[in-house]
């Protein structure tokens, strides 16, 4: 291959937005838009679309199929089953100012955003992402966790069954906490940022909860801000890093600064995990609350709901029974 047929190969998979080309290949965007990725979908088929931060190039993923990924070259071989000269001539229409645009090339001032740059690894977490379903387990029910919680926490669950609880920053999808009643991990290439989660989204937001863990933090909500109460919920999903605190500080300043509520374990890495938090928030409204008979929240469910049934038993129990 020539010097020249390099180059254009390179002005292919940095200049043409896959987004753009997709369409014209009936792919349609779905879900909420993203400033660093899109998902689309065409029958069967659902990718999603990236920019790669350490060369500029457009990148795909299916979310069905790990072996179908690469750039637009790639995307255009794998559905056209053309060979490369054919493909090299139906792409030149899409780079900029070409001399015959492609025929179903959209207006400059109508077409979609090109994805902004992130790194490939994550585009590629996000499409796995894509693969979780709504969850539909027994687990969290065998530690007391109410299906409605489940719901409004939007829970998923994994191709191995397991809970799972999605981490997200600025960006998009960082990773995940999986858990079930003989595995707790993380999503492998994932990192920590923080799951979220509220009771009521339509309520501002008065305090920011922080657990270590989303059990936890499900477990708390249900006993304390079942009906919202302005509350949003933060999981770090273990101990807190340096970037998990400038993520919450981060958060505080957007939400302008609502109370900040260590919500951790009643053992001594939750008070060094509290006092950490503590010293780097020193100029913000900070509380810290820990389980008062047992060592996490959880815990605390399972006591409180062994107890409503102990009382509902001796309530309903016959004379001869009390």
């Amino acid at each position: 291959m020539t010097s020249h047929q390099d180059a254009e190969l390179e002005r292919f998979k940095k200049e043409i937005n896959i987004v753009e080309f997709a369409e014209s290949l009936g792919y349609k965007l779905v879900g909420k838009p993203s400033k660093h990725s899109a998902t689309m979908v065409s029958g069967g088929d659902k990718i999603v679309v990236a920019t790669n931060v350490a060369d500029g190039h457009g990148i795909y993923f299916s979310v069905h199929d790990d072996s179908d990924r690469g750039s637009v070259i790639d995307f255009a071989q794998k559905r056209s089953g053309q060979s490369l000269g054919h493909i090299r001539k139906e792409l030149r229409g899409w780079v900029s100012e070409p001399a015959r645009p492609a025929p179903k090339r959209r207006p400059a001032d109508e077409r979609p955003a090109k994805p902004a740059a992130i790194q490939r690894d994550r585009a590629a977490l996000i499409a796995r992402s894509l693969q979780l379903v709504p969850y539909a387990g027994t687990y969290l029910a065998s530690r007391g966790l109410h299906d409605e919680v489940v719901r409004a926490f939007d829970v998923q669950q994994d191709a191995r069954g397991n809970a799972v609880f999605v981490h997200s920053d600025e960006v998009g999808v960082t990773g995940w906490e999986a858990k079930n009643k003989v595995f707790t991990g993380f999503a492998e290439g994932g990192q920590r940022a923080f799951a979220w989660g509220r009771m009521r989204s339509e309520e501002p937001v008065h305090r920011l909860f922080v657990f270590e863990a989303a059990i936890d933090m499900l477990s708390y909500a249900q006993m304390h801000h079942a009906d919202g109460d302005g509350a949003l919920y933060a999981s770090s999903g273990g101990a807190i890093s340096d970037s998990q605190i400038e993520m919450l500080t981060s958060t505080l300043d957007e939400l302008e600064g609502p109370e900040l509520v260590l919500a951790m374990d009643a053992d001594d890495a939750g008070r060094k995990m509290a006092e950490k938090v503590q010293a780097a928030t020193a100029n913000r409204r900070v509380s810290v609350v820990f389980p008062t008979t047992v060592k996490d929240w959880n815990d605390e469910l399972q006591a409180k709901l062994a107890e409503e049934s102990s009382r509902s038993d001796r309530v309903f129990a016959s004379p001869s029974q009390a």
